[in-house]
């Protein structure tokens, strides 16, 4: 691997040592108590993990919810990219930066984005070494706070004073970054930047781009055209941007290059698959160097106008645009506020960590689309501009619409209203209602239309600000035609034979139960806005269609041929079994989620569902590893998700507070592993939210189920919808009292082991009491 001139090679036993001694790090991390909730989030928790315990979560510094996520994108030493470790760019036991990029995924499980990308240096690269160009990454160099990254960029042997500090902060559409060099000694050292606008996270992602240095006005201004795995599959994305430095920073030269030849001295634009250029300043006066690089998916002028708006033109530096993001991720997280507790007592302290860290993450996508001015690439193709409102894309529903978007109606109900009215527009403008939107292109990733959940949930959590009746049509054509993208597949077998068969559609047992969780919502919402009844009807009906693909003598959900004959799998543990979406038979075993009491009739009574998903939780536990999929109980994926809090439809609430509280003591952590699986834009952190707090949505009603809330004092949960203030309190509470002995609510004995999003919007005080064993706390 080059690194400015030096070759490197580690031994084996060499990087082993360094990867205990980076976990090791990770670990003792220091929390101090601090009345700035901001010292409580850990952005490293999750940007680590193996196999498929990978978070795929982000270090670097954004807004909430903002389009630009500048960041590192790391390599190993022998530079061998894998694709699971860098989906989000960044991998903590990486050895290398390969450059600070301007897009990513978060927490996703697919490479994308990773897009116009830059590296300071202070020695030229030369043409063998354009490819390989990176700066070792040192462990003990780096920081990480909410809104800032920095580290030291040094070559292996180099002390810290022959190091470039290489700090990132951002605003909404623009990263600004701070480079600050070594001493310049006269002929070595001189402060330049190599910018790459064809970098991309996935190799060779990059289609086309093009950049021009211009001199006069000090700015380096492009595009790049993006064909990633996911991307490609809408025919890719075109990301502009615009660059330019503080006032007192000039540009003393540059050289460009494409394809991997560098071009004449007096060419400064330049297009191709494989362009950069390096930047050089003046060498004798040049200390630091602060640049802004804006960037836009409508034009070059937009990325200029976006650099306007988040800089005043370019009056706000670093530190000052730094502020603004910090006070701006203060008011987002103090939605939620830990009072009466011991920060000096390991497990309390380790428990507010987790929470405010997943509140972050939970808080950092969809993705602001709509830019300064209002205007968005639609999903036709063509700008359109958003007034009052902000319209937003990067939409992982698969798997946000089962606890990060519940989540967001409870904390931030003016994105969800938007979310839903997004994906309506997404709709008018593409044709079909999307499964995974993202940037401005259908990708059609995942099954289901749990739109249809989103938009639904939206609207029973009172966040309907949109036209509910025009979404109705939207979600009825979804459900019953045929879509040019993201649709339905065979709905003709889905109307006539109840179910998918295996024969027509490999995932047909998953699709069929997919498909009557989202129709038995949109009955419930067609009902609730007065709907046509014979629709209704039908969506009822198909909403059971379930109970077609229930194997009765196995009790499993088991792919169907068209003859009606089973072609259930050998075993029910294979979780690479290609029948079943992500996992196996025993994942997919307890997914009636919207009624799940009525899978009682199906297990033959009660005691017996009870026993079966005590079974699926309990078997987990005998593998504590997140490397590969658990055949049980896998809590690193989402459809398993709400399995725990099942119990509570099915007469066992002490067993969801059982399992809920074991899995956030042991399945969460403080370390770059801490998230069990991919985070996928803050799914498995909502998830924590919700368990920590004590309770958890049933997505697309208005529904919650109580669990165990591990917060030992009380919490204060803004309620902006309602202007309340929800206060969790609990009495006898510790580490070992899991169990619910009593719950008052504003005084009076809660008997039900459900509560309504009506109830969360009173507020007022919901005091649990604690206790070691079960106790019949709830009676309703």
């Amino acid at each position: 691997f080059a690194v400015f001139g030096y070759s490197v090679t580690l031994s084996a036993d060499m990087r082993s040592v360094w990867a205990v001694l980076y976990v090791f790090l990770c670990c003792i991390g220091n929390h101090e108590a601090s009345n700035d909730v901001l010292e409580l989030v850990d952005t490293r928790i999750g940007t680590g993990g193996l196999g498929f315990g990978t978070g795929s979560q982000l270090p670097g510094p954004q807004m909430p919810f903002g389009m630009v996520r500048p960041g590192p994108d790391t390599i190993n030493v022998e530079n061998i990219w894998l694709k699971w470790r860098h989906c989000g760019g960044y991998y903590p036991d990486d050895y290398y930066v390969r450059v600070f990029s301007h897009t990513h995924m978060v927490g996703a499980g697919t490479p994308d984005y990773g897009n116009i990308g830059m590296l300071p240096t202070y020695e030229r690269p030369t043409k063998d070494s354009l490819k390989d160009y990176g700066w070792r990454l040192h462990f003990e160099d780096e920081q990480f706070k909410v809104g800032y990254y920095s580290t030291y960029l040094r070559r292996p042997l180099d002390p810290r004073d022959d190091a470039i500090l290489a700090e990132l902060t951002a605003a909404m559409y623009t990263g600004v970054h701070r480079y600050t060099y070594p001493t310049y000694d006269g002929h070595k050292r001189a402060p330049q930047i190599v910018f790459y606008p064809s970098t991309s996270v996935p190799a060779k992602g990059c289609h086309n781009s093009s950049m021009t240095v211009d001199m006069t006005t000090n700015t380096i201004s492009g595009w790049a055209n993006i064909h990633g795995p996911m991307s490609a599959r809408f025919g890719g994305m075109t990301i502009y941007f615009y660059t330019t430095f503080a006032s007192d920073i000039k540009i003393a030269g540059a050289k460009l290059w494409a394809d991997g030849n560098f071009v004449s001295s007096n060419v400064h634009t330049v297009t191709g698959k494989d362009i950069g250029a390096y930047i050089e300043f003046p060498a004798a006066t040049t200390k630091t160097v602060e640049m802004y690089v804006a960037i836009s998916f409508v034009s070059a002028e937009n990325a200029k106008l976006n650099w306007q708006y988040d800089t005043n033109n370019g009056k706000l530096g670093f530190d000052e645009i730094y502020g603004s993001t910090q006070a701006a991720w203060r008011k987002a997280l103090s939605v939620i506020n830990i009072t009466k507790w011991n920060p000096q007592d390991t497990y309390q302290h380790d428990v507010a960590v987790k929470l405010y860290t997943g509140l972050y993450h939970a808080s950092m996508a969809p993705t602001t689309f709509s830019e300064s001015n209002g205007m968005y690439m639609g999903f036709d193709k063509k700008t359109h501009t958003i007034k009052g409102r902000k319209y937003y894309t990067d939409m992982s529903i698969w798997d946000v619409h089962r606890s990060q978007f519940p989540l967001l109606s409870v904390i931030q109900p003016d994105v969800l209203n938007d979310v839903a009215n997004s994906l309506l527009l997404m709709t008018e403008q593409g044709g079909s209602l999307p499964k995974w939107p993202m940037a401005y292109g259908y990708t059609s990733a995942m099954i289901g239309t749990h739109a249809v959940i989103v938009i639904a949930d939206a609207y029973f959590r009172n966040c309907t600000n949109w036209d509910p009746k025009e979404a109705w049509k939207i979600m009825w054509r979804a459900c019953t035609e045929t879509q040019k993208n993201a649709g339905r597949s065979h709905i003709s077998d889905w109307l006539k034979l109840g179910y998918i068969p295996v024969d027509k559609d490999g995932q047909g047992v998953c699709k069929t139960v997919a498909y009557a969780y989202d129709d038995a919502i949109l009955a419930n919402f067609g009902a609730a806005i007065r709907a046509p009844s014979a629709n209704i009807s039908q969506l009822q009906k198909t909403g059971k269609n379930y109970v077609n693909v229930w194997e009765p003598t196995k009790k499993f959900f088991c792919p169907r041929k068209s003859d009606g004959t089973w072609s259930c799998p050998i075993t029910w543990i294979d979780v690479f079994d290609p029948h079943y979406t992500e996992g196996d038979a025993w994942h997919w075993r307890f997914q009636v989620q919207q009624q799940p009491s009525a899978q009682e009739k199906l297990f033959g009574g009660q005691p017996e569902m009870v026993k079966q998903l005590d079974e699926f939780i309990t078997r987990s536990y005998e593998d504590p590893s997140n490397f590969l999929p658990n055949p049980y109980y896998w809590a690193g994926n989402e459809e398993d998700l709400l399995a725990p809090w099942i119990f509570s439809w099915i007469g066992h609430p002490e067993l969801t507070q059982k399992h809920t509280r074991k899995l956030v003591d042991t399945k969460y952590t403080l370390t770059t592993g801490g998230i069990p699986g991919n985070d996928d834009y803050g799914t498995m952190s909502a998830w924590l939210v919700f368990a920590t707090l004590g309770f958890y949505p049933q997505a697309g009603t208005d529904t919650y189920a109580i669990g165990s809330p591990s917060v030992l004092g009380e919490v204060k949960l803004g309620i902006p919808t309602s202007g309340k203030i929800l206060t969790v309190s609990t009495v006898n509470a510790s580490q070992k009292n899991v169990y619910v002995q009593k719950l008052m609510w504003n005084g009076k004995q809660w008997k039900s082991p459900f509560f309504k999003h009506s109830d969360l919007l009173k507020g007022g005080v919901m005091e649990y009491t604690m206790g070691p064993t079960p106790a019949k706390a709830f009676s309703a």
